[in-house]
């Protein structure tokens, strides 16, 4: 009779365990943003959303708590997201590192420091509408807003360096009073998708590469080579002009939210949201 009482028990308690109205908590990652912050780790804009499990019938209903942006890190060969600084930071239009500094760019374009993401820099509201570069001493920054600018961070000033958008545009690693960039429009100095150099002031164009179609562009530490990112894959090519190679064949998925690349692999994120790295 005991034991029978005991097995009653026991079935009891599965039953109400299993009908209990038990509300659970999770985080959603969604990421927005992609950077490269060095060989082995990915940063990402993202929002973290606390969501409320609540069992009810046969249905599971999430209710959304709360949602913030944050920076988080993930490890290439790791699964896992790190939050890193702090919440509701604004990132809309870039995330670029290099030399152990992150930079941000939204309206307010700012500059982290990569070990513990404090910042050390900020400009002022400014309209924006892609990031693409700054200098090693933060004193200046390249961006578009119907055409391609640079400003400075000590005078505050802004100067249009060309007239029209680019896609992409990176300061020369060992002398940073020169670029390259990837034209976007058709005119005469710029056609779509092809690579140039110039001279920061916007003299000294130099065509370098074209029908390409170039989509991202990244300096290798040297300074001599610039890699590129097109339809069909990865390449490199000399900033003269010469020794052209394809290094990988790559082709990004349809609907992509968002690309980076880096001299040694590029990342991005799927139209699912999810974070993908292919290295070269």
């Amino acid at each position: 009779m005991k034991k029978k009482i005991i097995i009653c028990l026991v079935i009891f308690i599965i039953i109400f365990i299993s009908c209990a109205n038990f509300n659970t908590y999770q985080y959603k990652v969604t990421p927005e943003i992609i950077g490269i912050k060095n060989d082995t780790t990915i940063i990402v804009w993202a929002l973290y959303s606390l969501f409320e499990r609540v069992p009810g019938g046969l249905d599971i209903l999430d209710n959304q708590k709360e949602s913030y942006w944050y920076l988080v890190e993930k490890n290439i060969n790791e699964d896992t997201f790190t939050i890193k600084g702090e919440k509701n930071i604004s990132a809309g239009c870039g995330i670029i590192t290099h030399n152990n500094i992150i930079g941000l760019g939204s309206s307010v374009v700012q500059f982290f420091n990569a070990n513990n993401y404090q910042i050390i820099k900020s400009s002022t509201n400014m309209s924006i509408s892609n990031f693409h570069d700054f200098t090693s001493d933060l004193n200046r920054f390249l961006f578009n807003n119907m055409g391609l600018y640079e400003h400075n961070m000590v005078t505050t000033t802004t100067v249009q360096i060309l007239p029209y958008y680019v896609k992409d545009a990176k300061y020369c690693p060992i002398n940073e009073n020169s670029l390259a960039y990837v034209g976007n429009t058709i005119t005469a100095e710029n056609m779509t998708g092809d690579l140039y150099t110039m001279n920061n002031d916007g003299t000294n164009i130099v065509p370098i590469l074209s029908g390409y179609n170039i989509s991202k562009i990244y300096w290798h530490p040297n300074g001599d080579i610039i890699v590129f990112l097109n339809d069909t894959g990865v390449w490199r090519i000399n900033k003269d002009g010469s020794g052209l190679i394809k290094i990988i064949d790559f082709i990004l998925p349809a609907e992509c939210k968002s690309v980076a690349l880096y001299y040694s692999l590029v990342a991005y994120i799927d139209k699912d949201r999810n974070v993908k790295v292919v290295r070269f």
